[in-house]
């Protein structure tokens, strides 16, 4: 009997730290903190549509649980911000990747015509926060980061 508590007592207290171990639960409203972000810069951004993200950024729609992407109007400034919920723990990860790869290729396109574009863009942020990813490349990056990660 004692070795049935103790085997009972020894499984409660490995559930409990597996419990305390995980990512952090969060549910953002992604329009909420778009809203917030629009009102924060002055860069006219586009919604990019969701068949668009995969011409664009290679984004399949089934990794997106949600998204939010917006690109500045024109060509001739770097300023993207992607808010996405991922579908799942790999979904993240390649979107993670996907936004790394994104930034990496601003960078090499904005110095060539650019230097002060250029300047946003190694300043950008991809942040991870639960199951969600934004990507923020704007002259504001500090702002819209403060936002995202407040929310």
């Amino acid at each position: 009997m004692k070795k049935l508590i103790v085997c009972l007592l020894a499984a409660a207290c490995l559930l409990g730290l597996c419990a305390c171990g995980g990512q952090e639960s969060v549910n953002l409203d992604l329009n909420a903190i778009w809203t917030q972000m629009e009102a924060a810069t002055d860069e006219e951004m586009t919604q990019i549509s969701v068949e668009r993200l995969l011409d664009l950024y290679g984004i399949k729609p089934d990794q997106c649980a949600e998204q939010l992407v917006y690109s500045y109007n024109s060509g001739m400034m770097a300023a993207e911000v992607w808010l996405i919920k991922a579908s799942s723990p790999e979904a993240l990860n390649e979107l993670k990747a996907k936004a790394e790869k994104r930034l990496e290729y601003l960078d090499a396109e904005s110095i060539t015509y650019s230097p002060e574009m250029n300047k946003v863009v190694k300043k950008a942020q991809v942040i991870v926060r639960g199951d969600y990813l934004a990507m923020i490349c704007s002259q504001n990056v500090e702002a819209l980061a403060k936002i995202f990660n407040e929310a």
